[in-house]
Parts: structure tokens; C-alpha cells; sequence
């Protein structure tokens, strides 16, 4: 009698049923969560947010550099700061335009004239030392959190596990010296 398994009335090969029960706990592994995306749901948010920045930085009106591109199961969130109001319409319409897109979160914010390249640089030390103190909190997944800074206004873009993360990451971000406010624009999954 050859060995295997039976089911329904027929012999498997203990070779097949260990595939399948490989393939069962990979694909298993994949499937998302309501809280956690699969595999693919990342693959395709990470193309649709590769698209949508590609075509901000190829846009004649919009600065790609100063927006965040967010994106979780297809919804785009635009976050950072704009220089004017039409700057603003056109990256919604743009991501909007970009196929797999569900829907898109406008939270951009209007920043108030040009910046100095002193002040340019004095944002971007305020960046780095936001982004440490954000890495040394255990409470906070720094790398999924984007930071962007203008005027010592500090934005928080991304999505989170948890309400407590997100509203610890704005406690860390407040409490770094320099920073003049905090535009909190995490969500969460």
C-alpha cells in the first residue's frame, strides 16, 4: 500500500498534502487583516504611491518634494505644505487621476510665502532631530511615520496601528525643541 493521505475516497501522496499545506500557511501569511494589509495590498500601494509622486514631480504646478504620498489599500493621503491654493487642487486632482486609486485625502497645508535657505536648513535639523526622538519612543513605529517640516511646523503623515500611537507621536513630536505646532495627519489602520 503506497503511503499518503485519504481524502474523499482517494489516496494523496504525502509529497502533495505537505505542498498544500505549504502553500495553505504562505498564502495564509499574505491575506491582510483588518488592520494589517497583505503582501499584495502593500506591492500595489507601494505602485500607486510610486505613480502618484512621479506625476506630483512631473507636474509643472505642483513641488512633488514637499508632498507626502500616503497610501493604504488603494486611499491616498497628501500631506506636507503647498505654496498656494491651486498647488493644492492639482495634487488632489492628480492623484486622483492615477489608476487603483479609491479615494484621496487632501490634508496638504498652505505655507506661508518662500522660505529662507537659513530657515530651509533650520527646518531640516528640526526634521532630523523629530524623526530621532520619534525613533527612540517605543510607543511610535518611526519609519512609518513621515515627518515634514516648515517654519517649525511640524506635519505627521501616515498610518498607525493605534489611536495611543498616534497621539504619542504628536506628544514627542510637540515636545522636541523648536517645534511651533504639531498638524497631526496620522491615521489609523
Amino acid at each position: 500500500m503506497s503511503k499518503g493521505f485519504l481524502v474523499n475516497n482517494a489516496r494523496v501522496p504525502v509529497g502533495k498534502m505537505v505542498l498544500v499545506a505549504l502553500l495553505t500557511t504562505v498564502l495564509t501569511a499574505c491575506a491582510g487583516s483588518p488592520n494589517k494589509r497583505s503582501a499584495g495590498e502593500v506591492l500595489d500601494d507601494t505602485a500607486i504611491a510610486t505613480k502618484v509622486k512621479a506625476s506630483l514631480l512631473a507636474d509643472g504646478v505642483t513641488d512633488g518634494l514637499d508632498i507626502d504620498v500616503d497610501v493604504d489599500r488603494g486611499s491616498v493621503r497628501l500631506s506636507g505644505f503647498a505654496d498656494s491654493e491651486q498647488e493644492i487642487h492639482q495634487a488632489g486632482k492628480i492623484a486622483r487621476s492615477i489608476s487603483g486609486v479609491r479615494s484621496v485625502d487632501n490634508r496638504l497645508s498652505l505655507a506661508e510665502g518662500k522660505r529662507s535657505a537659513g530657515r530651509y536648513v533650520d527646518d531640516k535639523l528640526l526634521l532630523a532631530r523629530v524623526k530621532a526622538a520619534l525613533t527612540k519612543n517605543a510607543d511610535t513605529s518611526a519609519f512609518e511615520i513621515n515627518v515634514e517640516v516648515n517654519r517649525g511646523v511640524v506635519s505627521l503623515s501616515g498610518f498607525v496601528d493605534s489611536d495611543h500611537e498616534r497621539s504619542s507621536a504628536e506628544k514627542v513630536a510637540t515636545g522636541v525643541a523648536g517645534v511651533a505646532k504639531v498638524l497631526n495627519n496620522l491615521s489609523v489602520r
